[in-house]
């Protein structure tokens, strides 16, 4: 399904396709297991949205964003963590103030950690390597797009989870 939502989008004939296959495929898996006491639970893992390039938001764009991040933006292109110098902290929340608030909202990584947004319980030591120092949080269909080293050259993907909409939740 992801790679074919991200190529295709989701409202995509190919995605209508791939969910009739699925639905028979598991119509089969619980016919077989119609004689057992089983009890067959599908959900998903996340949401997914359909996105344009015309709301592609380049970081390259914002003069002096990149110059803030110690390392390339991580995460989702709609959920983006962000690693940024300590001497850079006012000067990005200004940029991100000025550009991006309109398009996106934006949380202290440690903050959503507390909210026990990633969950409930002690975080996983290597949990706390991946969050950033900040996180981006794009609204309705938008997307914050780093085009800097290897994502310069990638195709943009029409479809995106990473949301927070009511129709992906």
């Amino acid at each position: 399904y992801d790679s074919t939502a991200h190529k295709y989008g989701v409202n995509s004939k190919e995605i209508e396709t791939l969910f009739k296959e699925l639905d028979t495929e598991i119509e089969k898996l619980i016919s077989e297991l119609n004689t057992l006491t089983t009890k067959v639970i599908i959900t998903a893992d996340h949401g997914f949205i359909d996105t344009s390039e015309d709301n592609a938001i380049r970081v390259t764009d914002i003069s002096g964003f990149v110059e803030c991040l110690r390392l390339p933006l991580a995460g989702e292109a709609r959920v983006r963590d962000c690693f940024v110098y300590s001497e850079k902290l006012q000067e990005f929340e200004e940029l991100f103030s000025k550009y991006l608030s309109d398009y996106a909202w934006l949380f202290k990584g440690k903050d959503l950690l507390e909210d026990q947004v990633y969950g409930i319980g002690k975080p996983n030591v290597k949990l706390l390597d991946r969050i950033g120092d900040y996180v981006i949080v794009m609204k309705g269909n938008y997307t914050l797009q780093s085009n800097v080293k290897r994502e310069e050259k990638k195709e943009f993907s029409i479809g995106r989870h990473g949301g927070v909409s009511d129709y992906e939740m």
